[in-house]
């Protein structure tokens, strides 16, 4: 008998890596279809941030403070599930795909973990893993790409799948011990996915926040676990945000979540406009989940299910059930109706809607019809039938696929714009001995990884040639570089400053380098040869690049009575030039800013010189009253204080071995005179303050 029941569990084990392995090449095929997508200019450069960050920090002998990260820095929601595949030592392209099929993976052994969830520890292991890899073949890859597209914040969501399982849980446990664990889990974890991914909070913590605060509110018996819960949703944000403010250098995520306070202003002073917005975007989102029939036949599935089985007294009427699994799918019903809608109507006002920002509300459907399903499929009177109409539906994902367009022997790159251009560039580049080179950022990654020859290429920001600071490691730049790719962006790429932002500025790469030793076109590249080592561009790395680098420089006065006010003040702008050291600078700029007339009396002038960090020198200040028609000659009525006897500073000090240079480290720093000066009251005086300015970087 021993025997038998191993005999038996072998043949289980055989049979659910079969099904497993069927779902797995699906996913594969589906991701290698895709691949011009992948390797495209405007994705590869994104997919390749892990994996360049895993070689340097994880790897190498990188430290996280070297890196600028983007608002998302995937440190806890993509590497701990792309790590093992990047350990094979696969070539990158190959790599992606692989993580991209085991994003289906992952989200298949989660929607069987949720269906054992809601059984509540029941198990038909074979037939629930053929039927969820039969449903999850012709649902969960006919809804976009965001479940093939690596990187692209699924993993989040993927995460966000074990809390909502963890909440079932936490409602059905009667053992305090259990309970601590659980909440003590998802306020660790949830500050380590928050301050990795932020959006993790809008897609999962805060719908379970709200479904804890209703609770709260009307459910007697869950008031103390749904108050617990709060507090660790709250404990879990803030924890996110403390973790992410501990990265040296990074770029807030509040910068750029193109919402924030002006959304309650708006819902303040047009409540009916708002509506009206979130009513047209809430009737967009339908529509959008009819773009194809599979994902039309989930999404009024998940409505005509999950709706009814939200309401506890229906639920008790799946007899097939025993009484607590049939409260686990009424919480998990009315926790995939909380995420989809909370999701739709707050991402309503979003600037955007992109797929990757809707993933939660566009899978949370599929992926509750799919574990319903199956959870009906395998413990109904028929479950039996479930094993068959899950083959039946393998089988017809299977045949399905062209089988004629995967050809395993040639790189998945080819025939990208991607792998054109590194294939050009390989053949043009050896013969000039050019190996480091500066591009876009769209191109710079990229074109690296595909290279055949060993070139490096880094991303510099396009108008003001420093280094490009976004996803990126001070230790990727180096001072010189041998050629230059110069992209030429279509009409399209005009919105958001694009062009400005992204693309390298092909007269300023001219005009710092000077005419190039050989030119030529990869396609719609332009390709710009130096001699080895004498391509400068800016060194200085800043995430608030300037477009034109420059700065402002403005005085301020007061009487003795007042304080210093914008109102009191005049500025101006003076664009700095890039060095051939590689650095902006200011050289002996005159600055001549006019006073308003009438201005007499006793006056304390303050000089903001710059407004960004750098080294500072100012020379020669003078109040001068210039002639004001009458054919008297300028005179002067402050001459020339000496800064460091006459005016205190604020966020500045001496540079140590340069001689009336000061170094301010801060973007508010300031000369203020010591003293009020006595100016003439005369109402014909036209005064006019004057130095001479200079700034380095």
């Amino acid at each position: 008998m021993p025997r038998l029941t191993r005999s038996g569990s072998v043949g289980i084990a055989l049979t659910g890596s079969f099904v497993t392995g069927v779902f797995a090449l699906l996913m594969f095929v589906g991701a290698y279809d895709l691949r011009h997508h992948f390797f495209s200019r405007f994705r590869f450069a994104d997919l390749l941030y892990t994996p360049t960050l895993i070689d340097d920090v994880l790897l190498g002998e990188g430290h996280l403070k070297d890196w600028f990260f983007w608002p998302t820095p995937q440190i806890f929601t993509e590497i701990p599930l792309y790590l093992p595949i990047h350990l094979l030592s696969l070539p990158q392209e190959w790599a992606t795909l692989l993580y991209s099929t085991c994003q289906g993976i992952y989200t298949l052994f989660i929607c069987y973990w949720l269906v054992r969830v809601i059984a509540n520890g029941a198990t038909l292991a074979l037939r629930m893993l053929t039927l969820l890899c039969g449903l999850s073949a012709v649902f969960l890859t006919n809804v976009d790409v965001s479940i093939y597209l690596p990187f692209y914040h699924y993993s989040s969501f993927v995460f966000g799948l074990f809390f909502f399982g963890a909440l079932i849980e936490l409602r059905a446990s009667v053992d305090w011990r259990r309970t601590t664990f659980i909440l003590g889990l998802m306020a660790i974890v949830g500050s380590l996915l928050g301050s990795s991914d932020f959006i993790f909070v809008a897609w999962v913590l805060l719908p379970i926040a709200f479904i804890a605060l209703c609770c709260l509110l009307f459910v007697q018996g869950l008031r103390l676990k749904s108050f617990a819960t709060i507090v660790v949703v709250v404990l879990a944000i803030v924890g996110a945000r403390w973790l992410w403010s501990t990265l040296e250098f990074k770029v807030d995520p509040v910068r750029y979540s193109r919402t924030g306070g002006e959304l309650f202003e708006r819902l303040l002073e047009e409540p009916i406009a708002f509506c009206q917005a979130m009513a047209v975007y809430v009737w967009t989102f339908i529509k959008m989940q009819y773009t194809n029939f599979f994902r039309g036949v989930a999404f009024t599935l998940f409505v005509l299910l999950a709706l009814p089985l939200s309401y506890a007294p229906l639920c008790r009427r799946l007899d097939w059930l025993d009484a607590e699994s049939q409260l686990r799918l009424r919480d998990f019903s009315v926790i995939a109706l909380v995420v989809v809608a909370l999701n739709v109507f707050g991402f309503s006002h979003h600037d955007q809607q992109p797929e990757r920002y809707m993933v939660a509300a566009n899978y949370m459907p599929v992926i509750y019809v799919v574990v319903v399903l199956t959870l009906g499929g395998a413990f109904w009177s028929w479950g039996r039938l479930s094993t068959v109409v899950g083959v039946v539906l393998l089988g017809f994902s299977v045949v399905r696929i062209d089988w004629m367009d995967i050809n395993l022997k040639a790189r998945p790159s080819n025939g990208t714009d991607g792998g054109v251009l590194a294939s050009c560039l390989d053949a043009y580049l050896p013969q000039y001995n050019a190996k480091r080179g500066v591009s876009d950022w769209f191109q710079a990654r990229a074109t690296t990884e595909l290279s055949r020859s060993g070139l490096t290429v880094v991303p510099v920001h396009g108008s003001s040639l420093k280094p490009f600071w976004w996803a990126s490691s001070r230790r990727e730049f180096s001072h010189v570089y041998d050629f230059a790719l110069l992209h030429e962006p279509s009409r399209t790429d005009s919105s958001w400053g694009t062009r400005d932002w992204y693309y390298v500025n092909r007269e300023r790469m001219i005009r710092v380098n000077g005419a190039p030793l050989a030119r030529t076109h990869c396609g719609d590249t332009e390709v710009l040869v130096y001699p080895p080592g004498e391509l400068r561009v800016g060194r200085k790395m800043t995430n608030q690049p300037r477009i034109p680098v420059g700065v402002f420089t403005q005085v301020y006065w007061r009487t003795p009575d007042q304080g210093f006010d914008e109102s009191r003040s005049v500025k101006t702008f003076i664009e700095a030039e890039l060095r051939r050291d590689g650095y902006y600078a200011v050289d002996s700029r005159p600055v001549r800013l006019a006073l308003p007339k009438g201005l007499g009396g006793a006056v304390v002038f303050r000089i903001d010189a710059v407004d960004v960090p750098g080294f500072v020198r100012v020379r020669k200040p003078l109040l001068v009253d210039q002639a004001s028609g009458n054919g008297d000659k300028s005179r002067v009525v402050l001459h020339r204080p000496i800064l460091d006897k006459h005016f205190s500073f604020n966020h500045l000090r001496p540079a140590v071995d340069h001689s009336g240079w000061w170094v301010t480290a801060s973007f508010d720093s300031w000369f203020l005179a010591n003293h009020a000066y006595e100016l003439p009251t005369d109402e014909s005086a036209n005064f006019e303050f004057e130095y001479l300015l200079d700034w380095r970087e």
